[in-house]
């Protein structure tokens, strides 16, 4: 038979044990986190430090690509203005060609021309993002993964006057004193330069536009998916599953009041033995 000092014992240890893992499940619910220390799951731990490595590192390979979108559709919305500016140099070309076009009227036309030269060599200037310069050959790249080698490119096209037409000359040669302006009589040379450069414009474009839908989405798509599953694998087992712990700390509360219950009755029993000990001698 257990003496009252060893049962009384026995409670405290039991209280103490009972009240430990009582603040262990209210430590989980309060972090939110199954794992809080090596201590709690050593090979958790480890796990779980090293898909938040990998989580890391998608994270990062997404932002740079969502950077790489918005890089592309830039290029696109200042090549989108080379177009427009095209299209009105092929109008002024037409009205030009016309035999009810006065010498004045030319001349107007000639200055147009210049202007809307001029207009798409700033735009080629000054197209950016991040302080880079888009559309002067550029190289734009994505990470298609974690690794960094696993790129994917396009190469944005040379916006100049200079840099856009065919073997018969550029745009650049449409300019007053060139050797297609509107007084060279070459009108058709020229409606032959302008179409080659509506046909680069839109070219680059459609490369551009397939980059990003094809590449840049599917790349994207792909990286994300894989950054919700290891997500997922990380929160099963780093983070606390409320319904299990709560029930736990449920059952560590009753458990405790009966562990502190059974220590107090403990010392009530030893403090009537110690009274009817002291009443036998005296």
């Amino acid at each position: 038979m257990l003496s009252i000092g060893t049962t009384q014992l026995m409670a405290q240890v039991v209280v103490d044990r009972n009240l430990g893992e009582m603040l262990h499940s209210m430590q989980r619910l309060a972090t939110g986190k199954r794992v809080n220390s090596g201590r709690d799951d050593p090979a958790g731990l480890i796990a779980g430090e090293q898909l938040r490595s990998e989580l890391t590192a998608l994270d990062a390979a997404m932002r740079t690509n969502e950077r790489a979108r918005r890089m592309v559709q830039t290029a696109d919305s200042g090549l989108s203005q080379v177009s427009r500016l095209t299209r009105e140099i092929r109008g002024n070309l037409l009205t030009a060609a016309s035999s009810t076009t006065s010498k004045a009227e030319q001349a107007a036309l000639q200055i147009e021309i210049d202007a809307a030269t001029e207009a798409i060599n700033r735009i080629g200037s000054y197209t950016q993002f991040a302080g880079r310069k888009l559309l002067d050959g550029q190289d734009v790249q994505i990470n298609t993964s974690t690794n960094p080698s696993d790129l994917a490119a396009i190469t944005l096209p040379t916006v100049r006057a200079s840099a856009l037409g065919n073997e018969t000359g550029t745009l650049a040669d449409l300019r007053t004193g060139g050797k297609l302006d509107l007084s060279s009589g070459t009108l058709v040379d020229a409606f032959d330069v302008v179409s080659a450069v509506e046909k680069q414009i839109a070219f680059a474009r459609a490369e551009l536009g397939a980059f990003d839908k094809y590449t840049v989405d599917s790349t994207q798509n792909v990286l994300q998916a894989e950054f919700e599953n290891l997500s997922a694998a990380r929160s099963g087992i780093i983070d606390t599953d409320y319904a299990s712990e709560t029930s736990a700390l449920a059952r560590g509360v009753i458990l405790a009041e009966i562990s502190v219950s059974i220590f107090k009755s403990a010392g009530i029993v030893e403090r009537a033995k110690g009274q009817l000990l002291d009443e036998l001698t005296s």
